[in-house]
């Protein structure tokens, strides 16, 4: 019997004798292929994760450095003096510096 469309789509194929004789293989080599199938599906979504955690870590760290750059700024001696100045505040500047305090 030879191998024509009209038999394939019948499936009288599967009948001869060199099918018969390898469908243990023809069954592996399936098996194989849905397992690499899934494989390559299953990679597919973890590029995909990883995708989103670095951009999320990206953002992460924008966020990071723009609130240490705001600590910073109000943590500055001349931004504590305007805070001090603004709320009318009886805690006076110190002319000195801590090691240098006259007795």
């Amino acid at each position: 019997m030879k191998i024509d469309l009209q038999n394939i789509l019948s499936g009288n194929f599967l009948a001869q004798g060199w099918i018969k004789k390898q469908y243990k293989l023809l069954l592996l080599i399936a098996v194989l292929v849905i397992i690499y199938i899934i494989a390559g599906y299953h990679a597919q979504m973890q590029h995909h994760r990883l995708t989103e955690l670095k951009k999320e870590l990206e953002d992460a760290r924008f966020t990071q450095l723009t609130m240490r750059t705001q600590v910073l700024n109000q943590t500055r001696q001349s931004h504590i003096a305007e805070q001090l100045q603004e709320r009318n505040s009886h805690v006076k500047e110190s002319k000195y510096p801590i090691t240098c305090i006259p007795r």
